[in-house]
């Protein structure tokens, strides 16, 4: 018995029909997938980035802290007489914008201006009196507004002399996200309360 072309018509729409709809679970299950593996291959990309940068800052901060330490026996020295070396720690430094000498409370010799008179306490109070190593401000000195990293070594157990270092964390964070560029276009670093919002052109 011969088939009509009515039924023949129906059979080829739902073959038709059956084939698209096997394309569209196939382009959709593959989209998916990929989907699902790039959101896997930033995740471990970030985190990847995030665990070099920690290292990558850790190993930028060691000579600082070193270099701090060391020349912690020049806090009380007069300014004249350690003007000189300090300016040798800050061209060998390289990220740090100025050194500063306090005693007695008194920020009393920066690298970069020789003799200053300022009361710490009055222009740091996260340092002074809260006890803090590290905050995040704006350059008052030099580049004005623009972001510094304070880096505080005591020498004394009451906060009233030490070391401050003033780091050009924008520098350092550059540094850090060129190699990562395109997968990395920004990094946030918070110290304390206060952030940095870093983003690459």
């Amino acid at each position: 018995m011969p088939i009509s072309q009515e039924v023949l018509g129906q059979f080829r729409r739902k073959r038709l029909l059956i084939s698209v709809t096997i394309a569209i679970l196939v382009l959709v299950g593959t989209l998916t997938f990929r989907f699902f593996q790039e959101i896997n291959d930033i995740e471990r990309q970030s985190r990847h980035f995030a665990d070099r940068a920690i290292e990558r800052f850790d190993r930028q901060f060691s000579p600082l802290d070193l270099a701090a330490n060391n020349a912690l026996g020049l806090v009380g020295l007069p300014c004249e007489q350690v003007r000189f070396p300090l300016i040798e720690k800050l061209a060998a430094l390289q990220t740090i914008r100025t050194i500063l000498l306090v005693d007695h409370n008194q920020i009393y010799c920066s690298s970069i201006y020789g003799t200053i008179n300022s009361d710490f306490s009055a222009d740091f109070p996260d340092l002074a009196i809260d006890n803090q190593r590290m905050v995040l401000t704006n350059d008052r000195q030099l580049l004005k507004g623009s972001a510094v990293l304070l880096l505080w070594t005591p020498q004394s157990p009451d906060n009233q002399a030490g070391i401050l270092q003033a780091i050009n964390i924008e520098l350092m964070t550059s540094y850090l996200l060129e190699p990562t560029l395109p997968w990395v276009e920004r990094a946030v670093i918070n110290v304390g309360a206060k952030v940095l919002n870093m983003a690459m052109r």
